[in-house]
């Protein structure tokens, strides 16, 4: 079975969609030998001469010993005037450009116009039609396509069940055509003896006990109820520990910025900026808690990525986060600070939750698979073709 992608994604800077992206097509490399994968990567026309570095950087995160994997940088206008011509016009159909295909899978929304291949869609969330106040306005193109998108999809895949809901209702696609495949935590979320914490920790400034969040600044992480919180706990309980708060700004954070300087926090804060993924494991063993706030998710691996390395989890009883964590954290209302407050002061003061909290949190952090991940995909890829 040949299955055709749309390589967009697999450019970015790593995010969960490219982490659900490189996961999904490594999985199905290691277990089916009859599927190969034929990438397609819009190059640009002012890139024209960064082709191969186009390639190189889709590359990184495939592992492709059999050579199974064809990447096809086609020189086409800027993404956005693609997909107008894909969503509008029809043309040009993805077989002309990486050859016949059973199957494309389109993992960032785009779910380009074919001659013969069926076509399957993958959407995280619907954050940006529900919800478009947290998005910057370039999503907007998006949220018009989106039904479109998902109606010309011959199955629609969802990472949760909320997401599915979601696709549902919002977009109208019926129910039996949407499978949900949940994901998981990277299998180097695990459980570090401190020798290993410490040095990490040093170099990014932490000394003492600290909160963690972890995430892009935007304002759907909902990142300000955090700096509350944390500004009641100082004022109300003498609280020693510092927030550390690791991840890229994305859009709107000024505010945040302001925040923190209005209410004096000062040094008890700590701004990381992008956090590698090796150092992030030792960040979550080190912290007392993890807060994670976030007002909408699609699935919400950060939470997960906690449990998996033994540190308690607060986190959003909205949305699909309840999915996630089930009963191994503590669940609060996102729009209440002093209720995110009272959580995070329970996990301190009680050393037989946290410890309640770890063991309930490895649990669960098992009970999801890549692996199974990348079946339940490989499983729509044959129902839909027959191979």
């Amino acid at each position: 079975m040949r299955v055709g992608i749309d390589g967009n994604i697999l450019t970015l800077r790593k995010t969960g969609i490219v982490e659900y992206a490189a996961r999904i097509i490594n999985g199905i490399l290691a277990s089916a030998p009859d599927v190969s994968f034929s990438v397609h990567l819009p190059t640009p026309l002012r890139r024209l001469h960064r082709k191969e570095d186009t390639v190189l950087r889709a590359r990184q995160y495939i592992v492709d010993p059999a050579g199974k994997v064809a990447m096809y940088p086609q020189i086409f206008p800027p993404q956005k005037i693609q997909r107008k011509l894909w969503d509008f016009i029809g043309y040009p159909a993805v077989e002309s450009i990486i050859g016949e295909i059973d199957v494309f899978h389109g993992m960032s929304y785009v779910l380009p116009p074919r001659r013969r291949a069926k076509g399957i869609l993958t959407i995280c969330d619907l954050t940006f039609l529900l919800f478009p106040e947290y998005h910057a306005q370039g999503m907007q193109s998006l949220a018009r396509t989106i039904r479109r998108q998902a109606h010309s999809a011959d199955a629609v895949i969802a990472i949760s069940e909320h997401t599915r809901k979601d696709i549902v209702e919002s977009l109208g696609v019926p129910d039996e055509r949407v499978v949900v495949t949940l994901l998981a935590a990277d299998e180097k979320y695990r459980v570090l003896p401190r020798s290993e914490v410490l040095p990490v920790t040093f170099r990014y400034g932490i000394d003492g006990d600290y909160i963690l969040y972890t995430g892009t600044l935007e304002p759907r992480k909902n990142v300000t109820a955090i700096i509350e919180a944390f500004n009641i706990l100082k004022r109300e309980m003498a609280l020693p520990h510092r927030l550390v708060i690791a991840g890229r700004k994305g859009w709107l954070y000024d505010g945040l910025f302001k925040q923190i300087e209005e209410i004096k926090l000062g040094r008890d804060v700590i701004f990381t900026d992008f956090v590698p993924d090796e150092d992030l494991v030792a960040l979550y063993n080190g912290a007392s808690l993890f807060v994670y706030p976030s007002l909408y998710e699609g699935f919400g691996l950060p939470p997960l990525e906690a449990m998996a390395c033994g540190c308690p989890v607060v986190t959003s009883n909205t949305s699909s986060l309840p999915e996630v964590v089930g009963d191994a954290g503590l669940m609060v209302d996102p729009r209440r600070p002093e209720e995110l407050a009272e959580a995070m002061a329970r996990i301190i003061e009680d050393s037989a939750l946290r410890a309640e909290l770890r063991e309930k949190g490895l649990k669960r952090a098992a009970e999801f698979s890549w692996r199974r991940c990348a079946e339940e995909t490989l499983a729509v890829y044959r129902e839909l073709t027959g191979k």
